[in-house]
């Protein structure tokens, strides 16, 4: 990992994330606006940009890559009664399960709903900085601007 961190200041980090793959298999995504210090402190992984940090146990973390983050025509998965709207300063998501977040740039989710039983979410973008953000579910991610 050490010769990994040697490589950081070669990655552009507009649209990138940091992912952390965990020992159990599971992934912890962070979306990065700039160079994150990533530093092992004794027993942990300490993630630090202008933005966020995040610390994890060491001994959970069985590796981390520099990946894209999947926005774009070229990601989006097409489902017959799924779409994603913005109208009036609020996200409205249609023909989804699970959960819906708004993450900003940094990786710091702003909000999140949980889809209902039909399948549909709001979620309000009031109060919520201008710059750029994801809209994220376990079908599509669109990337949107607030000014």
């Amino acid at each position: 990992m050490v010769a990994v961190l040697l490589l950081l200041p070669l990655f552009a980090w507009a649209d990138s994330m940091l992912v952390v793959n965990m020992t159990d298999g599971s992934r912890r995504t962070f979306v990065l606006s700039d160079q994150p210090k990533v530093e092992f402190v004794d027993q942990d992984m300490v993630i630090t940009s202008s933005a966020a940090s995040a610390t994890i146990e060491r001994s959970n973390v069985s590796g981390f890559t520099f990946e894209e983050v999947p926005v774009g025509i070229e990601n989006t998965v097409t489902a017959s009664d799924f779409s994603i709207s913005l109208l009036n300063g609020k996200v409205s998501v249609s023909g989804c399960s699970g959960r819906v977040v708004v993450v900003a740039m940094s990786g710091a989710v702003v909000r999140q709903a949980d889809c209902d039983a039909s399948g549909r979410c709001e979620i309000s973008l009031s109060g919520i900085p201008a710059g750029t953000y994801l809209v994220q579910n376990s079908v599509q991610t669109l990337k949107i601007f607030i000014r």
